[in-house]
């Protein structure tokens, strides 16, 4: 049947190409950022900084410092 009918074959097959690269690639992408663990040594060390768009020098040396120790 696939053989009388190559319109609906080459829809079929590029159809299950798509789905499944799809499906792949969202997994993996799901999988490195959510899944892992992120590869630090002291995870609960790691600082999330939220600033208003101006973050000086000084403004970081005194996260680095807070971070040492």
């Amino acid at each position: 049947m696939l053989v009388k009918s190559p319109a609906f074959t080459i829809f079929a097959v590029v159809s299950l190409t798509l789905g499944i690269g799809s499906n792949a690639s969202i997994f993996m992408l799901l999988n490195t950022a959510l899944l892992r663990p992120l590869p630090v040594e002291r995870p609960r060390d790691l600082l999330f900084i939220v600033s208003n768009g101006s973050f000086s020098h000084p403004n970081h040396r005194i996260f680095a410092t807070t971070a040492a120790t």
